[in-house]
């Protein structure tokens, strides 16, 4: 079974906001969190890759990391992958871009409250993910 990580970033300002990145047409044109398919490396160590490529977040911008958000399986093209979801909650100065990504996924950003990141997630995991992370921040 292959791996994945799914790196949800979020931020305090007055009240807590999550990143949402929007992907290019050609790859779907939905809204999710940071993410991909694990490397030679830990699942930890993939999922700060991943937010790094597609946000340019690194981990000097890291106030608390959660490990073990959620964990789901899903199919894409017969290949079952099982995805492991992580937090970050960064500094609220925090600078985005998904302009430096080698690969280009993704043609916007929005930092967003937790009802509208409900509301704008296409699959039901992402937003799965989203619920077990408000309980444990």
């Amino acid at each position: 079974m292959k791996q994945s990580v799914q790196a949800i970033a979020f931020r305090k300002k007055e009240n807590y906001e999550f990143l949402l990145l929007k992907r290019i047409p050609t790859k779907g044109g939905f809204w999710q969190p940071a993410g991909g398919a694990l490397e030679d490396e830990s699942l930890l160590e993939g999922a700060y890759r991943e937010l790094q490529e597609e946000t340019s977040i690194n981990k000097d911008n890291i106030l608390r990391t959660f490990e073990n958000v959620h964990e789901h399986e899903f199919e894409k093209e017969n290949i079952k992958t099982q995805e492991n979801v992580f937090a970050f909650e960064v500094s609220p100065e925090t600078e985005v871009s998904i302009h430096n990504n080698i690969y280009p996924e993704h043609e916007e950003f929005m930092w967003v409250s937790y009802s509208t990141a409900l509301e704008m997630l296409k699959w039901d995991s992402n937003k799965e993910s989203f619920k077990k992370l408000k309980d444990l921040i």
